[in-house]
């Protein structure tokens, strides 16, 4: 299943987030996007299941804040309780 959704977030990120879209003037929707997707280790594609995934949020956000990566989290268990999830993530913006 993550190897789908890593599979399915950089063919997203190519042939959307990349290409230049009339919206945006015709340029991308996020010019820096293939830079990060082809410089080694810019861009990290993290899948996480329910098992120990608000640690690895709180993680992740601490690898962002050093500038390390461009981080998108995909959550892959469809059980974590979305009002659970909403206070974590009001928290985590505090």
């Amino acid at each position: 299943m993550s190897e789908n959704i890593i599979k399915d977030v950089t063919d997203w990120i190519k042939n959307f987030v990349e290409v230049p879209h009339p919206l945006w003037g015709n340029l991308p929707p996020c010019p820096y996007a293939r830079q990060a997707r082809v410089e080694s280790g810019k861009l990290a594609i993290r899948v996480q299941d329910q098992r120990g995934y608000f640690f690895f949020i709180e993680n992740q956000i601490e690898i962002f804040k050093e500038g390390e990566f461009d981080v998108i989290v995909a959550v892959a268990n469809k059980w974590i309780n979305p009002n659970k999830y909403t206070r974590f993530i009001d928290q985590m913006n505090r």
